[in-house]
């Protein structure tokens, strides 16, 4: 065989246990670095938005929302769960800011959970929700 050939296969080798070397080094990072995994925990804040204040329906009518002037909300979902529709109601606090709204709700054992959506009002009397992050958007009209 010609030496081209054994050149050409000695580059190929080395740089193959180059790259598993650096992949080796990176992995063993110290045990003191640092590594967030779990997104910063979501917080009640912003004041209350007049403007939201009311009782606003989805457009396909599985959801009611109810804001109220003193903070508290009301959640009141219809779900399909194996063909049968299911009520569910939650109570909780509502807070909001220039472009986000956050819901706080309670499970049975006390815990806490807030959750941020996006939001806007395309209209006085016309609500648009959107997940942080994700792709279902949720119109609501104002009753």
């Amino acid at each position: 065989m010609a030496p081209n050939f054994y050149m050409k296969r000695f580059q190929l080798m080395s740089s193959a246990a180059a790259l598993m070397l650096g992949v080796v080094m990176v992995g063993c990072n110290s045990s003191d670095e640092q590594v967030d995994v779990v997104p910063e925990a979501v917080k009640l804040e912003g004041t209350i938005q007049p403007s939201l204040v009311g009782v606003w329906k989805s457009a396909d009518g599985t959801s009611t929302l109810t804001l109220k002037e003193d903070g508290s909300s009301i959640t009141e979902t219809k779900v399909n769960v194996r063909g049968t529709e299911q009520n569910n109601k939650s109570e909780g606090q509502w807070r909001a800011s220039e472009s986000d709204v956050r819901f706080e709700r309670k499970d049975a054992g006390g815990a806490s959970s807030v959750i941020k959506y996006q939001y806007r009002l395309p209209t006085p009397k016309s609500l648009e929700l959107d997940i942080l992050g994700g792709k279902k958007k949720i119109i609501y009209a104002k009753k």
